[in-house]
């Protein structure tokens, strides 16, 4: 990664024909405000990639706490409230729009706060 970022934490990780980039978010750092931040990653030395796909965890992905409290906080959730919550828990495989030129491939993910963001190339 080029440069340093104040609230938005990156590491990539190289398979033997993969490459996956993961992002955290985590709680602002101090004289920061909490917000969604736009990301810009360029990765080089790279084949084309064939897909790309992000996977999530924020508020709107794989939350199934803010279903239970929408459920009104349930203390005995009935069999179908729990197959809700189960299917809300899931992580899901998105495809992420992706750029490739002169050897660099060009990703952008919004990050919004508490976020877990993995993208798969």
């Amino acid at each position: 990664m080029d440069g340093v970022h104040e609230t938005v934490d990156v590491w990539v990780v190289r398979g033997r024909d993969s490459v996956t980039v993961l992002l955290t978010k985590p709680c602002a750092a101090r004289r920061h405000p909490i917000e969604t931040e736009s990301v810009d990653i360029q990765l080089t030395g790279l084949l084309s990639p064939c897909n790309v796909y992000l996977e999530r965890i924020d508020d709107n992905h794989a939350n199934a706490k803010r279903l239970w409290i929408e459920m009104g906080k349930p203390a005995l959730p009935t069999e179908r409230d729990v197959e809700q919550l189960h299917a809300a828990s899931q992580i899901v495989r998105e495809p992420l729009q992706w750029k490739f030129e002169a050897g660099t491939l060009h990703l952008e993910v919004a990050m919004p706060p508490h976020a877990i963001a993995a993208i798969n190339c």
